[in-house]
């Protein structure tokens, strides 16, 4: 996985995929909790996505779960 940072607090991230398996993507402020901020298994390679931090929190930590089908 892959993040670069942009301006305005933007942040692409980047990983590459195949399709098949479930991908989950989620995000921290304290590598405690967890949020999932989405779901999917049609993914095209590499799959890019901006996340956008309003610069409420001074860090945030991404993590890319792959699994099989997740309910």
């Amino acid at each position: 996985m892959n993040i670069t940072p942009e301006s305005g607090g933007q942040m692409i991230i980047t990983f590459d995929a195949v399709q098949g398996p479930d991908y989950v993507l989620q995000e921290s402020t304290n590598l405690i909790q967890w949020d999932t901020l989405f779901i999917t298994n049609t993914v095209a390679t590499p799959f890019t996505w901006t996340a956008t931090n309003d610069g409420t929190y001074p860090a945030i930590f991404y993590r890319v779960l792959v699994g099989p089908p997740v309910p």
